[in-house]
């Protein structure tokens, strides 16, 4: 019997783009409105993540850095530049703010990023910062080739093994970094009676199993629905373990994608109840709650309690989940096992986790059974791999790298001011950006007719 899907309306509505667009643009003069006003030049602005990717270029702006100094140069800020009489020449220069643009995000293909209207729009406002810096090389890629193909921009290797797109007259730097948990924190919190009591508690619960456990926001991109068809088929060809192992997943709902969190909530209580009604209700432990984030008391009694961690999204930026696992199974600990998908930005940094394709529903299975077979001596040494960095890289020193590549870049910038304004590089280097015109597809295409 057939029956009838719920017609759930899509939140995209192409019709409302561009109110949602200049929506968008209001929110971002705004802010570039205040914080001009807070500012002076030499001040360090940092910029997080694509809600105001437009800030960095309305920033300079308002602030009149539509001709701005570095050093001894004059640079022009925006990308259409017009020829200035004497007296305009002779005008005072707006000394630059220093920015940073931080994305926390995947950032799309080149392919994807092109088909957004306002995507050059997007690039322009980012590329106004002096850093701009992504948690995954893969995310760094995908915006370098972006700005090649939509805006033209060549990019460079610097020294240090930085890397560097020629925008505006100045080298823009484009940087990954990662930053770990509060360790000094979750040390305390771990201590806690509550923290302890509840793992114990899941313990005896879950007594002779081995817990596999998760926290997901209960959207598509999460991958919840992939991990228990995993879960399932390892419960189907690898009976021996329907006695041994029980999934612990929470599913919180954040409220910001209504007709997404339905449909993920619809299939993920399906293949609960599925699992459930075939190999009995002790197989799994399965919640939902209300709210974007599961309070941190409550998962590390999970992850104290849990042998394995399962991470499964099909698109993220940086989770910090897997990271608090690691700690939370620092020795005096068992060390745990984490399977991390590698379409997360947290496989990079853990080189000891099982790294896996959650749309390889056979690979995940291979996986959480060898994670559960794992021997002790082999679970150590993947801890042994991930403690350090996740210990040792809390936000301070994260911001203060991220200030150290912003410092390199005014370096940059000096040894640029070296060569002249006016030497053939400098000219070669203006006339090449002023001069440069996009390609016409439709020019071609109808010439090769």
């Amino acid at each position: 019997e057939n029956k009838a899907l719920p017609n759930l309306q899509s939140d995209w509505d192409q019709s409302r783009l561009d109110s949602w667009w200049n929506a968008y643009k209001e929110v971002n003069r705004r802010f570039s409105q205040v914080v001009a006003q807070l500012v002076t030049g030499g001040d360090i602005v940092w910029v997080h993540d694509y809600h105001l990717a437009l800030l960095p270029r309305m920033l300079r702006e308002a602030r009149g850095e539509t001709e701005v100094v570095v050093g001894g140069r004059r640079t022009h800020s925006l990308s259409v530049v017009s020829v200035a009489d004497p007296k305009e020449d002779a005008a005072p220069t707006v000394r630059p703010i220093k920015m940073v643009f931080f994305i926390h995000v995947p950032f799309p293909t080149s392919q994807v990023f092109r088909e957004l209207e306002r995507g050059e729009e997007l690039l322009e406002g980012m590329l106004h910062a002096d850093v701009v810096g992504f948690h995954a090389f893969d995310h760094a890629r995908h915006f370098l080739n972006a700005a090649k193909r939509i805006l033209g921009l060549t990019y460079e290797s610097l020294v240090g093994g930085l890397i560097g797109v020629r925008h505006r007259g100045t080298k823009v730097l484009v940087t990954v970094s990662n930053v770990s948990i509060e360790t000094d924190i979750i040390e305390a919190l771990l201590a806690f009676p509550s923290v302890q009591e509840e793992a114990e508690a899941l313990r005896k619960k879950h007594e002779g199993r081995s817990i596999i456990a998760g926290i997901a926001v209960a959207q598509r991109l999460s991958g919840v629905g992939l991990k228990l068809l995993a879960f399932e088929r390892l419960l189907t060809d690898y009976p021996v373990w329907q006695s041994k192992v029980v999934m612990l997943q929470r599913c919180l709902i954040a409220g910001t994608r209504r007709v997404d969190e339905a449909e993920t909530l619809r299939e993920v209580r399906a293949l609960v109840q599925r699992i459930r009604f075939k190999f009995g209700p002790q197989v799994i432990n399965y919640e939902e709650q209300v709210g974007s984030v599961l309070p941190i008391d409550q998962r590390l009694a999970i992850w104290s309690a849990s042998h394995v961690m399962m991470h499964t999204p099909i698109r993220e930026g940086l989770n910090l989940c897997p990271l608090e696992y690691v700690f939370a199974r620092k020795e005096p600990a068992d060390p745990g096992v984490v399977i991390a998908s590698e379409f997360s930005a947290v496989s990079s940094i853990l080189n000891g986790a099982l790294r896996v394709n959650p749309f390889d529903i056979q690979m995940c299975v291979t996986s959480i059974d060898c994670a559960l077979s794992m021997s002790p001596n082999e679970r150590d040494a993947r801890r042994g791999r991930d403690i350090d960095f996740v210990s040792t890289c809390p936000s301070g020193l994260w911001t203060r790298n991220v200030l150290r590549d912003l410092s390199d870049t005014m370096l940059e910038s000096k040894k640029l001011d070296g060569v002249g304004e006016n030497s053939p590089e400098s000219i070669l280097a203006r006339e090449i950006e002023l001069g440069l015109e996009r390609l016409d597809l439709g020019a071609l295409i109808s010439a090769y007719e």
